[in-house]
């Protein structure tokens, strides 16, 4: 999944992918700040430091990254250039990622989501253009991406999610002929029908990056984030299997950018961020089939923004983040109960800016 932090362009620069299937979190690539071709993994049901699982084909960051129950993939990025690849690692076994096939366009700050058959690759950027591409790519055989169709505009850092069936693409940068600017724009797609994207509706406000987004096989929710000139604190959320505009959920507790949300099928839980002054150690969550306000959770050990998270609809894993030094702290929290962060163990390399998505999080159950 795109891995976004501030860079010096305005946009967001993507660090490291994270992703997971049901028992083992993989971290791939990153920039600590050079871009490093390491892959690392942790045991999501216990505790201890990242273990080195094997190496990228190139040093990179900024590309997209795809899961199956057995498989976590990597597609695009920048090593510094952009760059076309698809390669995957078999999430049982150590080694180095082997060749998958390639994208349709090189191409860097593109989104990915998948479901257990196919991964999509979303827009993304080969500068200094945007792209409306949607390349798909069969997470059971190896191959090259093909042409899925176009997203609704030409846009780069759009986050992507998906349930079993469908694909949303929200928010980040519209390249349109009046220059960049941020949208609000949602589209979808059904996974398992080639054709452009549609119309899904709107998010409240045009939004970039660093959104706290978890969600259950029905709902997709969003909250936080930076709606220029300011961060919110609004959580929002869109019926999957439906369209339609965002709705008013509710509000965090704090408003704030930079934050995680790790997720089970019935609780989203946004973990840290950053107020506009400070980096926080916040937690709050929700009840994704209701609606209403955050309630506190608990607090991380370890104050951050800009950490990564995944889950496997049991355990939420909170790693990495600055303050504003980049961190290699991993904590984890019980995502039926509350309480603060538990001590996980070390990353082998600090590195902040992480987002994650997982074979076996809530969305996908």
């Amino acid at each position: 999944m795109a891995t976004y932090v501030w860079d010096i362009k305005g946009r967001y620069k993507e660090k490291m992918n994270t992703e997971s299937r049901g028992d083992r979190a993989i971290f791939g690539g990153g920039q600590t700040p050079d871009n490093v071709n390491i892959i690392e993994y942790v045991n999501i049901k216990s505790t201890g430091d990242s273990t080195d699982f094997g190496d990228l084909s190139a040093a990179r960051s900024r590309g997209g990254s795809a899961s199956s129950n057995v498989r976590v993939f990597f597609h695009g990025g920048n090593a510094p250039g952009n760059v076309n690849i698809i390669e995957n690692v078999t999430s049982s076994n150590l080694g180095n990622t082997a060749d998958w096939g390639d994208l349709t366009a090189v191409k860097g700050y593109n989104g990915g989501a998948s479901n257990n058959i196919r991964g999509l690759s979303l827009g993304g950027s080969t500068d200094p253009n945007y792209l409306n591409v949607i390349d798909y790519y069969s997470l059971a055989s190896t191959g090259n991406a093909a042409d899925f169709g176009n997203l609704s505009q030409q846009v780069t850092d759009r986050y992507g999610m998906a349930s079993p069936t469908r694909c949303l693409a929200t928010g980040g940068y519209d390249g349109g002929p009046s220059g960049p600017s941020m949208t609000k724009n949602i589209d979808y797609v059904e996974i398992a029908t080639l054709g452009n994207a549609s119309d899904f509706g709107n998010l409240l406000s045009n939004k970039r990056g660093c959104m706290g987004a978890t969600a259950s096989p029905t709902r997709a929710v969003q909250g936080g984030g930076y709606a220029p000139p300011n961060n919110v604190n609004v959580i929002e959320y869109v019926t999957i299997g439906t369209t339609g505009n965002s709705t008013d959920f509710g509000d965090l507790s704090v408003t704030r950018r930079g934050l995680s949300a790790p997720g089970s099928d019935t609780r989203g839980v946004f973990a840290s961020g950053h107020d506009g002054s400070n980096a926080l150690d916040v937690i709050d969550y929700i009840t994704i089939a209701s609606t209403g306000d955050a309630a506190d959770f608990g607090d991380l050990k370890i104050i951050r923004n800009d950490p990564g998270s995944t889950s496997n609809n049991i355990r939420g894993v909170v790693c990495g983040g600055s303050d504003p030094s980049a961190s290699n702290h991993i904590e984890y929290l019980t995502l039926a109960t509350i309480g603060n962060g538990t001590d996980f163990g070390d990353l082998n390399y600090s590195n902040a800016g992480q987002a994650a998505a997982s074979g076996s999080h809530g969305g996908v159950q």
